[in-house]
C-alpha cells in the first residue's frame, strides 16, 4: 500500500442489506479507486424496541447492524488483498457487550453478532496475510456519537449523562471520529 499516494474517498448510495445491490455497490466502488486500501463501515440503525419487537424488526435490525457490515467487509478482502492489504473498520456499539437496557433488544443482539464477527473476519484476513500484504480487521466502538440524527432525538442532557458512563468521559461528536480512524 503506498501511503504516500491519497485517493479521494468513494460514496455509493445503494441498500447494503440486499446481497445483489451490496456486490453492485462494492464493484463499483473498485471501479472507481481500484484496489481499496480502506474499507469502513459506519452502518447502525436503532430501534428503541425491546421483547416486544416482532421477528420481522428483529431481522430488519440483523440485516441493518450485522449482515451488511460484516458481508461487505468479507467481499471486499479480495479486492484489497489484490491491492497489498489495508484495513477494515466496522463500527460497533457498548450496547452489544456492556449496556443490556431491555429497550435495545435487537440491535444489541446484533451489535453483539457484529462484535464476534469482526474478529472472526480478523482471523480469516489474517490466514493470508503475508510481510507485504497485511489486512487489519477492527472494530471502533466510539459510544454515543452526537450525531446530527442522535441530536434530532435526544436532549443534551442525555448525552451529558450518556458521556459520563463512557470510559472516555466526554461527548464524541462527528468531527471526533475522522481522526481515531484514520489512526486505526
Amino acid at each position: 500500500i503506498d501511503l504516500n499516494k491519497s485517493s479521494a474517498p468513494v460514496s455509493i448510495a445503494a441498500d447494503l442489506t440486499d446481497e445483489q445491490a451490496r456486490a453492485a455497490a462494492l464493484a463499483e466502488a473498485c471501479k472507481k479507486v481500484g484496489a481499496p486500501a480502506a474499507f469502513i463501515s459506519t452502518l447502525g440503525f436503532d430501534s428503541r424496541l425491546g421483547f416486544d419487537l416482532t421477528q420481522a424488526q428483529a431481522e430488519h435490525l440483523m440485516r441493518v447492524n450485522f449482515f451488511a457490515p460484516i458481508f461487505a467487509a468479507r467481499d471486499i478482502i479480495p479486492a484489497m488483498r489484490k491491492g497489498g492489504g489495508g484495513a477494515i473498520c466496522l463500527f460497533t456499539s457498548r450496547h452489544g457487550s456492556e449496556i443490556f437496557e431491555p429497550d435495545m433488544t435487537g440491535y444489541g443482539c446484533a451489535k453483539a453478532a457484529l462484535d464476534s464477527g469482526i474478529k472472526r473476519l480478523a482471523v480469516k484476513a489474517g490466514e493470508d496475510n503475508t510481510q507485504d500484504n497485511i489486512i487489519r480487521v477492527f472494530g471502533f466502538c466510539p459510544g454515543w456519537v452526537q450525531s446530527d440524527n442522535q441530536k434530532a432525538r435526544f436532549n443534551a442532557k442525555q448525552f451529558e449523562d450518556a458521556a459520563a458512563e463512557q470510559l472516555v468521559p466526554v461527548g464524541m461528536k462527528t468531527e471526533d471520529i475522522v481522526p481515531a480512524i484514520i489512526f486505526g
